[in-house]
């Protein structure tokens, strides 16, 4: 699991440009969002998700290896973004290792897919700590890994009622679980048509976007 390497005095060059024009604040803070984009395979796909994520000025976006940011497909798609949104890189086959370095460091993991169980995004409560899980094109996520989403992530939930006396905890719930016949950390976007799924990108842009409007400080919208 890497960071990115320093960009080339070229993409630095750009970099402080780009400050100076003073289209951007440098020193605004991140979303705490992290997009972990380890099991898609599409350069096109990882480009436009690179995109959105510095739009959005996410944390981290996760690629499978670092080398796909220097291809023409992925900067075609990414629009110049790759200068600006923190990248790491994480082989698909410790996807399971990643997860539980994110829970160790606080972050809620959870796996964006369609599941019988799975909590309806727009009724979700995202932590302000998250990170994302995206599922590979056509296959989607493996179960062992929807499995370890959300492990980690329990609160205590208050019932400030007489009969439980104010302050008593009553139980001990996940962060963000729906109900408690639903598993945590596995959410879904409803869907009305007859295609069952959407492009990795779209759906993860449209996770973000629900995130980001729970989380987002009013000045960026100013």
């Amino acid at each position: 699991m890497d960071m990115w390497p320093s960009n080339s005095p070229a993409d630095k060059e750009r970099g402080r440009s780009f400050d100076q024009k003073g289209n951007r604040n440098p020193a605004q803070p991140r979303h705490a969002l992290k997009i972990c984009a380890a099991l898609v395979e599409n350069p096109m796909n990882l480009g436009a998700l690179c995109r959105t994520a510095e739009v959005f000025r996410l944390e981290s976006l996760v690629l499978p290896d670092l080398a796909i940011a220097q291809t023409w497909e992925f900067r075609k798609l990414a629009a110049s973004a790759h200068h600006w949104q923190p990248l790491e890189a994480c082989s698909p086959a410790v996807v399971s290792q990643w997860i539980q370095s994110q829970q160790q460091l606080g972050y809620v993991v959870l796996a964006l897919t369609t599941h019988p169980q799975a909590c309806c995004l727009t009724e979700f409560t995202f932590p302000k700590k998250t990170a994302l899980v995206l599922g590979r094109e056509l296959t989607g996520i493996p179960d062992e890994l929807i499995a370890m989403c959300g492990q980690g992530g329990a609160k205590a939930t208050v019932d400030p009622g007489p009969a439980a006396g104010l302050g008593t905890v009553v139980k001990e719930q996940p962060v963000g679980t729906m109900a408690e016949d639903r598993p945590l950390g596995v959410l879904a976007i409803p869907q009305f048509g007859q295609v069952e799924s959407l492009n990795v990108h779209t759906a993860a842009a449209i996770a973000i976007y629900e995130y980001v409007k729970q989380h987002a400080q009013p000045k960026i919208f100013d």
